[in-house]
């Protein structure tokens, strides 16, 4: 009878995880596990301020942050970075088809110990000061910026409520194809002991998902083409960046708007919402 993996063993596999270069995802969505830990209380355990760039102001490099933010992070050993990003790009591989049904995942459950035999540490695998960046194809019209952004893990889990939401209320039968999934490290020519540890942990994870869903209203089927790439802190092994690459067909005006106007009465910013300003 198979043994359960051993604490060695979860480890080593999520390290070699975070080596591999190309992850495929063959299966379906009903074939994955579902027990996770999801949309946790927006302001329960996260205390960055949001920032928030949906109107034209400063550009992202001019912005001044919160005195409230949380300091740096220690630099971590290596190899429990490599940890993290490995436990990192095993969660979305596993969680982001069930997107729809079970929301965004930050973490394993630790109290469901049968997705791996082992205890998972409950951290979230995202930092706290998450930025969110998209530049949409065409510009938008005032006040908006060329490059839309959200800063902050209570903004970023706010979003993709208000996304999952708003889509299950459009369309029915959403399910999340997941194109592709594929871990880029920086070429590496010189010995291990030339390399800085900085460049030792430069890593993203790219994703491609394709959304498929049928319109309430009419009963036409929608299909939409996403591609994201994630970045990890080189001092934590969270993920600190996400960008989204492309979106096929593009989003309207109107879903900025309801976007921006639904942020803004969860988290009470008023005026033009400039970079930095939370009142």
């Amino acid at each position: 009878m198979p043994q359960p993996l051993k604490p060695f063993t979860l480890r080593r596999n999520l390290f070699l995880l975070s080596k591999a270069h190309v992850v495929t995802c063959p299966c379906t969505p009903h074939q994955r596990a579902r027990r996770y830990t999801t949309e946790q209380p927006l302001f329960a355990r996260h205390h960055a301020a949001p920032h928030i760039s949906m109107s034209s102001g400063p550009p992202l490099s001019r912005f001044t942050p919160n005195h409230d933010e949380p300091s740096p992070p220690e630099q971590i050993p290596d190899l429990e970075w490599e940890i993290r990003t490995g436990r990192a790009i095993y969660i979305l591989e596993r969680t982001l088809p069930d997107f729809f049904q079970v929301g965004l995942v930050s973490h394993i459950d630790p109290t469901r110990p049968d997705i791996v035999d082992v205890a998972v540490s409950d951290e979230s695998i995202y930092s706290p000061v998450i930025r969110l960046t998209y530049t949409p194809p065409v510009a938008l019209p005032p006040p908006f910026p060329r490059t839309l952004s959200l800063e902050g893990l209570a903004l970023y889990m706010a979003s993709s409520v208000f996304i999952r939401h708003t889509m299950k209320t459009l369309y029915s039968d959403l399910r999340v194809e997941m194109r592709k999934l594929a871990v880029h490290t920086p070429s590496i020519t010189a010995p291990p002991t030339d390399v800085t540890p900085s460049r030792r942990r430069e890593k993203s994870l790219f994703v491609g998902l394709t959304v498929h869903g049928t319109t309430r209203v009419s009963g036409g089927t929608g299909e939409w083409q996403i591609d994201s790439t994630y970045g990890f802190s080189p001092a934590s092994g969270l993920i600190n960046l996400h960008t989204i690459d492309s979106i096929q067909p593009a989003p309207h005006q109107a879903a900025y708007d309801a976007l921006k106007a639904s942020l803004s009465q969860v988290f009470g910013i008023g005026g033009d919402m400039r970079p930095g300003t939370v009142r």
